[in-house]
């Protein structure tokens, strides 16, 4: 999706598209088409899931490391996107916490009642991934000093380096993610590193990493780190593509309000995500040689590991 009005106008319209076609069914993807018009990949299966206490008990149970999508999901109003990435299995046995690390769109939509949630989730930083045009439209809450909560630190890393005219240039929006993923993931590296490195750094407590929609820029980083503890790459694929389901019912607004924006650029289909991943593994080395070569401390990779585990 187009989240920056200063990374879409720059952006190539004559990159080639492997994919050419979406199939959807009640608005989710369930697989893409090449150009012969035979069906490529179908989304991966979902990750084993347990029901967990937090769809009983007003506040969840932090030593019940199972959970599903919808008690992922966190009431932030009128955030549509917000949820912790706790409950995933490693490949070694281990869970992801789900006092690490929260994903979410723009915090810029919260009303009163949803900022109140997010203090009293406890969250101790909060990495705003957008640019300054789009703080500019649409400023977050807390990156107002008049109104800082005590506790709660935040900090603006835009990935997208504007200065980056040649990267810039590379950004096939038309295409759908898989027009700029690869970009991002390779010509914007040390602003992800600097995103990882302010995570490591963070107080105890939940921190927050989002952008526009939390389904790009976002799922970019979560994927990385993800993979940094272990998480294999099924299980990553379908946490990125739950972004289309929870995102369904605002797509028509932003299609309407935003000229130009396709349902192409809007999608989150796994096998996007599987692709990108396996960039990461093949070029990159891994999610560890990627943030190393991000300028992310061997000592800060320790710290994530860490943070996103129980």
């Amino acid at each position: 999706m187009r989240e920056s009005t200063s990374e879409s106008a720059t952006a190539s319209p004559g990159r080639a598209n492997r994919f050419t076609g979406v199939e959807f069914a009640d608005t989710k993807v369930t697989g893409w088409r090449g150009r012969s018009g035979h069906r490529q990949a179908h989304a991966p299966s979902p990750p084993r899931l347990v029901r967990s206490a937090g769809d009983t008990l007003p506040r969840p149970d932090h030593s019940q490391p199972y959970f599903s999508p919808m008690t992922r999901l966190l009431t932030w109003d009128d955030c549509r996107n917000a949820r912790h990435i706790g409950g995933y299995e490693t490949i070694d046995g281990r869970f992801t916490s789900d006092r690490g690390l929260i994903r979410a769109d723009s915090l810029a939509r919260l009303t009163n009642l949803g900022r109140r949630a997010v203090v009293e989730h406890g969250v101790s930083l909060i990495v705003d991934l957008r640019g300054d045009d789009e703080l500019n439209r649409d400023p977050n809450p807390f990156g107002d000093r008049r109104h800082r909560v005590s506790g709660l630190e935040y900090v603006n890393l835009p990935i997208i380096d504007i200065t980056n005219t040649d990267a810039l240039r590379a950004l096939d929006y038309r295409a759908g993610p898989i027009g700029y993923y690869p970009t991002i993931l390779t010509h914007f590296q040390r602003q992800i590193g600097r995103v990882a490195t302010a995570i490591a750094s963070a107080n105890d407590g939940p921190v927050v990493i989002h952008c526009h929609a939390g389904k790009d820029r976002t799922g970019i980083v979560v994927g990385v780190l993800l993979a940094l503890v272990g998480v294999p790459d099924h299980t990553i694929a379908s946490d990125y593509a739950e972004s289309e389901v929870n995102l369904s019912g605002i797509y028509r607004q932003w299609l309407e309000s935003t000229p130009g924006l396709t349902m192409t650029e809007l999608v989150s289909p796994a096998p996007v995500m599987l692709q990108l991943l396996a960039l990461l593994h093949g070029r990159h080395g891994g999610p560890e040689s990627y943030l190393r070569h991000a300028g992310v401390a061997p000592g800060d990779i320790s710290v994530l590991r860490d943070r996103l585990l129980v």
